[in-house]
């Protein structure tokens, strides 16, 4: 037990110690957040392999330590437990309680017998004859409940290394990118086979830009054919080989968003050119004596009290807007501008142009979440087994009942002995309630 203990310890602080760190698989720029810990610190993570504790060696070998354990632990219990079950021992003379019963005198050892047997069967009792004993049994194999927990155990740890053949990922679409196509080659038997995304589309709410349900079309090319056609929904996946896609965000595409941006001349009052700009893009503005980049677009642009600049869709009207990056041909330092659809002066810097957004265009786009886990079944598995143990050990405890019926001087007396995975004292309320229709029973038949 101390070593069950101290193990279940040390796997419990290593979860939370992962739940704490960032995990480096799934948490973005997770280096750059261990190297603002300090030197010290990041060495420490490195050299204890905190940045990914669940695929560490030494997490795996504290598993495998403890499904060690386990599996002594139930092999050292579990026949004793079913001998218990299968083969019970008679009690000794000293656990031995005589009944007492009004009709003792009255009634022969046959008749005895049959009274008992016929209150404990009204009690659901399980009745039969050890020897020259009376066994009454109810929910003997609640016993097992403690060793099908174990076992539980050793079947969820079977999950999580069958995870190691998992596929698991993520993939977006924008509406330029229908007809896009997505390789999947599963680790085990199963081949090759494409995703291609063939539609997608959203029912908004109304008077908000937020999605009330959103849908994605794809096909499943396999051989260079047509293998399936699936859709899924939000909480509806759809399948195929085992793998399962998830319907995760609809929204604007702004990392593919494409701007006209237009240049006035402030002094003379005109347009003096425009250029299309993708986001990432740098472009020479015709007539001017600087280069422009798309930084960043925005539908809905708002600025945080800290100053930052973030895209935060509300209801009403949008607020599209592009930070630019200009930079002078001549080689000066450079500086950023926020563009709108109207005519941006920027007096604070003294520009002799004004920038402004004369067209921009942002695709929608759709994210798709797939998994693939051949463990799952199995630690689904675990788990309902487990339960099925812990209610079995907590709430559905095992009873037994010995019942020695012979004469005594003429007369048939009755002892009883008690057995219970929970309360096995003979004053134990459900003891007494045995008893009192045993004494009912042995009442009516007299």
């Amino acid at each position: 037990m101390r070593l069950t203990g101290a193990l279940l310890t040390l796997l419990g602080l290593a979860a939370a110690l992962g739940g704490v760190l960032p995990q480096a698989p799934t948490t973005p720029n997770a280096d750059l957040i261990y190297a603002s810990y300090g030197p010290f610190w990041h060495r420490t993570i490195d050299a204890l392999a905190l940045r990914d504790i669940f695929h560490s060696a030494w997490f795996s070998a504290l598993l495998a330590l403890f499904a060690l354990h386990l599996v002594l632990c139930t092999a050292a219990r579990t026949p004793r437990v079913l001998k218990a079950v299968l083969r019970p021992v008679p009690p000794s003379d000293e656990r031995l309680h005589d009944l007492d019963l009004a009709a003792e005198s009255s009634l022969t050892p046959n008749e005895m017998d049959g009274a008992i047997r016929r209150a404990l069967r009204a009690r659901h009792f399980r009745v039969r004859e050890v020897g020259r004993w009376l066994v009454a049994d109810r929910r003997r194999w609640s016993r097992l409940g403690a060793d099908l927990v174990h076992a539980s155990i050793l079947v969820i740890l079977v999950g999580a290394f069958f995870g190691v053949y998992q596929v698991e990922g993520y993939f977006a679409a924008n509406e330029a990118e229908l007809g896009k196509t997505i390789p999947f080659r599963l680790p085990s038997a199963g081949g090759t086979f494409s995703v291609r995304v063939d539609g997608f589309g959203a029912e908004l709410y109304p008077g908000t830009p937020s999605a009330k349900d959103y849908w994605t079309r794809f096909s499943v090319i396999e051989n260079g054919t047509l293998a399936a056609s699936l859709e899924t929904r939000v909480n509806r996946p759809a399948t195929y080989r085992g793998i399962s896609f998830y319907q995760t965000t609809y929204g604007d595409d702004l990392d593919a968003a494409r701007v006209v941006l237009s240049v006035i001349d402030r002094s003379a009052g005109g347009v003096v050119g425009s250029v299309p700009l993708r986001v990432g893009q740098t472009a020479a503005l015709p007539a001017a004596d600087f280069e422009v980049k798309l930084v960043r677009f925005f539908t809905h642009l708002r600025r945080t009290e800290t100053g930052s600049l973030v895209n935060a869709p509300w209801p009403g009207a949008a607020n599209p807007a592009a930070l630019i990056d200009v930079r002078p041909l001549s080689g000066g330092p450079g500086f950023q501008v926020v563009a709108f659809p109207n005519v941006s002066p920027h007096d604070d810097l003294q520009l002799a142009y004004s920038l402004f957004l004369s067209a921009y265009e942002v695709p929608k786009a759709v994210g798709i979440r797939y998994a693939r886990n051949p463990g799952y079944p199995v630690v689904w598995a675990g788990l309902v087994s487990m339960v099925v143990g812990l209610v079995a050990a907590f709430y559905l405890p095992a009873r037994r009942l010995w019942i020695l019926v012979e004469s005594r001087n003429g007369r048939t007396g009755v002892s009883m002995s008690v057995e219970s995975t929970r309360s096995a004292a003979f004053d134990a309320p459900w003891v007494q309630s045995v008893r009192r229709t045993i004494e009912s029973e042995v009442t009516g038949g007299r």
